[in-house]
């Protein structure tokens, strides 16, 4: 019994770091335009994003901005407020993800979250070449998330978990279980670990030729939920019938940064496995149709503020 009562605890921390988990993800001060083709024996795809944070402190703004057209016709819109000053992280999100984006409440999704630091530890510094000092750092949040968006146990208050920890060479932010992990091995290249709860992964290893020019190479897991404008407007969230998404692949990629400001990003990639369906949950793993094969190619284009 106490088995299983820790191991629904661990789960139940697992899924409520999604949210605190991706604005990591999006652009420091600065926007992400991003353009994929993909393309498989039974599916095609073109997927166009953007995505931005931006700061004036303590007040912290993002968006994210999901298209896709081809087999399917899905959009993807999130608006994000956090505000976050001394001790305290507090935010809130509205989203969207349909073939008919907010024209109806049950197709709409919330997020909000506080969180308070136990601690912050300054580890050392890093000179800049404008003069400036770039702080490194150890702390840790407890808070506590409401979200009808997670793919798992949506609509339900959960427990969080934030430890993070940054040097130069290393960073490292932990929920239980990892979510992200950047670790230099040697000069220039760096081993990459992200993973957002339940099925969302990328690891990948990085060959800096020189400050500008990288070779990347990852292995990515991308899963996407849909909720669609044929369910009945009086069915809500976790009773509703969601549309997956599902991709496996294999990326090569090659970034090009200029001056820490402008990052080109063109790669491409092996699908490995596709899959689509139906279900109320991701845990039901049956009436999954294999897209087959494939393979898809993209840019992405980071300017940072």
């Amino acid at each position: 019994m106490l088995k299983k009562f820790c191991f629904v605890i661990a789960l139940i921390v697992c899924w409520s770091n999604i949210s605190f988990a991706i604005p990591i993800y999006q652009a420091e001060e600065g926007i992400d335009f991003g353009y994929r083709f993909l393309d498989t024996k039974r599916y095609n795809s073109n997927l166009i994003t953007l995505s931005g944070l931006h700061t004036v402190s303590p007040h912290q703004f993002g968006y994210k901005f999901e298209h896709i057209f081809g087999t399917e016709n899905l959009t993807s819109l999130n608006l994000s407020y956090a505000y976050k000053k001394d001790r305290h992280w507090t935010g809130l999100s509205i989203s969207s993800a349909s073939n008919k984006p907010f024209t109806r409440f049950n197709l709409i999704d919330f997020d909000i979250f506080y969180a308070f630091r136990i601690f912050q530890e300054t580890t050392e510094y890093t000179e800049l070449q404008n003069g400036l000092r770039k702080a490194y750092y150890t702390r840790l949040y407890v808070g506590i998330d409401y979200s009808t968006e997670r793919i798992l146990l949506d609509g339900f208050p959960l427990p969080v978990i934030r430890y993070e920890y940054n040097l130069p060479t290393l960073r490292l932010i932990i929920g239980f279980p990892l979510t992200y992990i950047k670790m230099k091995t040697i000069k220039l290249q760096s081993l990459e670990l992200k993973y957002i709860p339940v099925m969302n992964l990328l690891a990948g290893y990085n060959f800096g030729f020189d400050e500008h020019n990288t070779l990347s190479i990852y292995f990515e897991m991308e899963n996407k939920k849909y909720r669609m404008s044929s369910t009945r407007a009086d069915v809500y969230y976790s009773n509703q019938l969601k549309y997956y998404t599902e991709f496996m692949m294999l990326k090569l990629q090659y970034s090009f940064n200029f001056k820490d400001t402008v990052s080109i990003n063109p790669y491409a990639a092996f699908v490995i496995n596709g899959r689509r369906y139906w279900s109320k949950s991701i845990s039901n793993t049956s009436h999954k149709n294999s897209t087959g094969l494939g393979f898809a190619a993209g840019i992405n284009l980071l300017i940072n503020f």
